[in-house]
Protein backbone atom coordinates (compact mmCIF):
# COMPACT_ATOMS: atom_id res chain seq x y z
CA UNK A 1 0.00 0.00 0.00
CA UNK A 2 1.45 3.32 -0.98
CA UNK A 3 2.15 6.02 1.56
CA UNK A 4 -0.29 8.38 -0.18
CA UNK A 5 -3.10 5.84 0.08
CA UNK A 6 -2.36 5.24 3.78
CA UNK A 7 -2.72 8.99 4.43
CA UNK A 8 -6.14 8.93 2.75
CA UNK A 9 -7.40 5.84 4.58
CA UNK A 10 -5.98 6.58 8.05
CA UNK A 11 -8.42 9.41 8.95
CA UNK A 12 -11.42 7.22 8.11
CA UNK A 13 -10.07 4.31 10.12
CA UNK A 14 -9.25 6.64 13.01
CA UNK A 15 -12.79 8.04 12.98
CA UNK A 16 -14.35 4.57 13.07
CA UNK A 17 -12.03 3.51 15.91
CA UNK A 18 -12.77 6.63 17.96
CA UNK A 19 -16.51 6.24 17.36
CA UNK A 20 -16.28 2.62 18.52
CA UNK A 21 -14.41 3.60 21.69
CA UNK A 22 -17.03 6.26 22.40
CA UNK A 23 -19.79 3.68 22.03
CA UNK A 24 -17.99 1.30 24.39
CA UNK A 25 -17.51 4.09 26.92
CA UNK A 26 -21.20 4.98 26.77
CA UNK A 27 -22.17 1.36 27.15
CA UNK A 28 -20.26 1.11 30.41
CA UNK A 29 -21.69 4.20 32.09
CA UNK A 30 -22.57 3.92 35.74
CA UNK A 31 -25.76 5.19 37.32
CA UNK A 32 -24.80 8.38 39.14
CA UNK A 33 -28.18 9.11 40.71
CA UNK A 34 -31.78 7.97 40.67
CA UNK A 35 -34.44 10.68 40.81
CA UNK A 36 -37.99 9.68 41.73
CA UNK A 37 -40.62 12.30 40.91
CA UNK A 38 -44.38 12.52 40.77
CA UNK A 39 -45.12 10.09 43.57
CA UNK A 40 -47.81 11.46 45.88
CA UNK A 41 -48.96 8.48 47.91
CA UNK A 42 -45.81 6.34 48.14
CA UNK A 43 -42.58 7.54 49.73
CA UNK A 44 -39.52 7.76 47.47
CA UNK A 45 -37.56 5.45 49.79
CA UNK A 46 -40.20 2.71 49.35
CA UNK A 47 -39.87 2.98 45.57
CA UNK A 48 -36.05 2.93 45.79
CA UNK A 49 -36.19 -0.29 47.82
CA UNK A 50 -38.10 -2.03 45.01
CA UNK A 51 -35.73 -0.89 42.24
CA UNK A 52 -33.12 -3.40 41.13
CA UNK A 53 -30.90 -0.62 39.74
CA UNK A 54 -28.89 1.25 42.33
CA UNK A 55 -26.45 4.13 42.30
CA UNK A 56 -23.08 2.88 41.00
CA UNK A 57 -24.55 0.01 38.96
CA UNK A 58 -23.79 -0.18 35.24
CA UNK A 59 -26.53 1.11 32.97
CA UNK A 60 -28.74 -1.60 31.52
CA UNK A 61 -31.64 -0.63 29.27
CA UNK A 62 -33.31 -3.96 29.98
CA UNK A 63 -33.06 -3.56 33.74
CA UNK A 64 -34.29 0.04 33.59
CA UNK A 65 -37.32 -1.09 31.57
CA UNK A 66 -37.99 -3.82 34.17
CA UNK A 67 -37.76 -1.30 37.02
CA UNK A 68 -40.21 1.04 35.28
CA UNK A 69 -42.74 -1.76 34.75
CA UNK A 70 -42.67 -2.81 38.41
Amino acid sequence: MSLLRIHKVFPAISFVFIAFLSFVALASDEISQIVIEGNQQIESSAIENVLKNKKGFLLSKTQIANDIQE
